[in-house]
């Protein structure tokens, strides 16, 4: 076990024992800090909070310090002490702590006693009462507390007599106090002579005393079962009272003696292991009356240390009269130490203790016994398929040392097979262009590649193009096939451009066919990934007919036209129509007026000779553009006549009526006669139709638009 690390900070108190004092004394404490640390450090020494009288009497009771390495000093703690404090033994805990700069080395605490003395009292009367102990104890010569043999932590009762004497001219009544200990810790009896007297009453919990009479207390100290080793000093008061102010005390020096006893003992909880690791359970059992701080743990009794122990925890502190248990495992270090067959492998191992304070430790360690069963048979199996497995694999590598075969011939491969130069159009004439890469070509007879349509099927007026792979000097001194093709030093055969000729627009399939030199029967086809298309030219396309304008009399366009008629006073307006159109390959065609293929023309009609309403289509169209929606455009001018000669007046007195001229039978009215296209496809007028004139109406004027 490794020694424990040195605390970097070293404390000197003085003085190192005890301190005594009077009530209304000063008792001052030194204490010398020395940091021996390799960084400066903030320290902090105060007395502890549980005493609050000895902080309430020590002006400064909290005290800081910063030292630097190797730097020491000196704080004082000065205790006044009241008039009035009571005389006793008063314990209290000296604490030097650094948390910013030692964490792990501090607190450090020091166990500390003031003992107060009771005043001597030089002013005794002659009528106050007085005491004597018996027999009388100081600091040298205490009363020793003995153990009781064959009780764990019982001491042996102490008596210790007490006379008191009433030396007062009244009965008096005398109690005792014991503050500083515990009322199990002692026991008190009352003895004194028998009160006769009328009125006088004997009572078991005091003393009662006659005028110029002693008595006798007797104190019994047994203190309760594994109580602390170490020197008690209680106060002992005697109270009268007739005197309730009168301070009767004296000082009772006990020690209990250490008793040192540690019984240890360890329970196996799994001592046979395979796979997993042993476990002990470690028993501490304190029965005497000191604090054990131990640390544990385990070595190996054999020569080598074949295993690794774990104490959890590693450190325990142990009270008197309890016990604890620490669990031990061990683990096998070496797994190939672990028996094949037969018996098991035994690991000899015992405890080993140390005490932080030095305390005596048994003589006798528990030992144990780890026993590491051998491996199951399937294992050994293992083992066996292992070493056949070995033996194997050492003829193998004999047999390719000595009878090496050839290594294997690898197969041709197709690594690139490809069209470059994507994409293809028609538009400039690019002919398809490949370039491809066969490995091990100097296994292979010849390379065809062959050319397919879209539906698989052979090109016409394309052929296969071989390339014999094995005598690619004379391939290419022959012109078998062009430059950049050729076997490099790997024996792959490359075309890097390779035009094929094809430059027809439509998608094609190319097929690489590998022949096997040793078996001319074998031929491995390699089909390109994807397919290659060479796309036809583009079209401008034919944009619709569009009419320019389509005009009456000069007005472009009038959606309704209103024109006068011709009658024997009036020369009638002339119908002169114009038109204008955008186009290719346009036919223009007025219904009724035959079609002609000009894009600017005109058409003049004589007058009209009767009211009617007619209109004329301007129609545009082109037979190439597919969709009658998109070839056709028209355009509609409509005609309304009115007759402009007024009407005669009409006698008032008589009325002549007037009949139409009679028509020939089975003639049309003249309005509905048609209109006759002339010879020759072209737009020209028709002639007016010859009739009688329609008699004089008064003409009325359509509504303009």
């Amino acid at each position: 076990m490794q020694a424990p690390k040195p605390s970097p900070l070293i404390l000197i108190v003085n003085p190192p024992g005890p301190q005594t004092g009077t009530p209304g004394t000063e008792v001052d404490l030194f204490v010398t800090v020395s940091n021996q640390g390799s960084q400066s450090a903030v320290i902090d020494i105060f007395i502890d909070e549980s005493a609050r009288d000895l902080r309430q009497w020590c002006d400064a009771p909290r005290q800081r310090l910063a030292l630097d390495p190797q730097q020491s000093t000196e704080v004082k703690f000065a205790f006044k002490i009241p008039i009035q404090a009571f005389p006793a033994t008063y314990e209290y805990v000296l604490v030097v702590d650094a948390p910013e700069h030692y964490p792990e080395d501090t607190p450090i605490q020091r166990q500390r006693q003031l003992i107060l003395l009771p005043l001597t009292n030089t002013g005794v009367r002659i009528s106050d009462p007085t005491f004597a102990l018996k027999p009388k104890t100081t600091p040298m010569q205490p009363l020793v507390l003995k153990p009781v043999p064959g009780q764990p932590g019982q001491v042996q009762a102490v008596p210790l007599s007490i006379t008191v004497s009433n030396r007062s001219d009244r009965v008096d009544r005398f109690r005792l106090e014991c503050s500083d200990l515990d009322e199990t810790w002692f026991a008190v009896k009352y003895s004194g002579p028998a009160l006769n007297g009328p009125g006088m009453i004997e009572s078991s919990e005091c003393l009662n005393l006659n005028p110029n009479e002693q008595g006798t207390i007797s104190l019994t100290f047994r203190p309760p079962a594994f109580t602390l080793a170490g020197s008690y000093s209680p106060t002992i008061q005697i109270i009268s009272s007739n005197q309730p102010a009168l301070s009767m005390l004296d000082l009772v020096y006990l020690t209990v003696p250490a008793i040192h006893d540690l019984q240890v003992e360890m329970e196996i909880l799994l001592g046979k292991v395979s796979r997993s690791q042993g476990r002990y359970a470690i028993k501490f059992y304190n029965p005497g009356n000191s604090i054990r701080e131990l640390a544990i743990s385990a070595k190996s009794c054999d020569e080598e240390e074949g295993c690794e122990y774990t104490c959890e925890p590693a450190k325990i502190r142990l009270l008197p009269g309890k016990s604890t248990a620490v669990e031990l495992t061990v683990k096998p270090k070496n797994w190939w130490q672990r028996p094949l067959w037969g018996a098991s492998l035994l690991f000899n191992f015992q405890v080993d203790l140390e005490d932080a304070r030095g305390l005596p430790l048994p003589k006798e360690r528990p030992k144990g016994i780890l026993e590491w069963l051998p491996r199951p048979l399937w294992q050994l199996l293992l083992l066996i398929l292992g070493v056949l497995g070995l033996l194997a694999a050492l003829g193998y590598l004999l047999y390719l040392i000595f009878y090496k075969p050839a290594p294997p011939i690898p197969p041709p491969v197709v690594t690139v097979f490809e069209p470059v130069g994507l994409p293809y159009s028609a538009d400039n004439a690019s002919k398809i262009t490949l370039r491809f890469t066969v490995t091990h070509a100097d296994q292979l007879q010849q390379i065809k590649l062959h050319a397919a349509g879209a539906d698989d099927q052979p090109l016409p007026n394309v052929k296969d193009q071989v390339f014999p792979a094995n005598s690619p000097e004379t391939s290419i001194k022959n012109g078998t096939f062009p430059d950049g093709c050729g076997l490099d030093e790997t024996k792959s055969f490359a075309c890097a451009n390779y035009p094929t000729g094809i430059s027809k627009p439509g998608t094609y399939k190319f097929t690489l066919e590998l022949q096997d030199k040793n078996d001319l029967t074998k031929v491995t086809p390699v089909k390109m990934a994807r397919a290659v298309k060479i796309n036809p030219k583009k079209v401008a396309p034919i944009p619709p007919p569009k009419i320019l304008f389509f005009s009456l009399n000069g007005q472009k366009a009038p959606t309704k036209v209103t024109l006068a008629i011709k009658t024997l006073t009036s020369p009638g307006e002339p119908v002169n129509l114009a038109w204008e159109v955008q186009g290719k390959g346009v036919t223009v065609e007025i219904p009724g007026y035959g079609k002609q293929a000009q894009l600017r023309g005109s058409l003049s009609l004589p007058p009209y000779r009767q009211i009617t309403k007619d209109t004329f289509t301007l129609k545009a169209s082109n037979k190439s553009i597919t969709g009658a929606i998109q070839s056709d455009t028209d355009r509609q001018i409509t005609v309304e006549t009115y007759d402009p000669t007024p009407p005669p007046s009409v006698p008032a007195q008589t009325s002549i009526p007037t009949t139409p001229p009679a028509q020939k039978p089975g003639a049309k009215p003249i309005s509905q006669a048609p209109k006759k296209p002339l010879a020759g496809g072209g737009l020209k007028a028709a002639p007016a139709s010859v009739q009688n004139d329609p008699p004089i109406l008064r003409p009325v004027l359509p509504t303009q638009n």
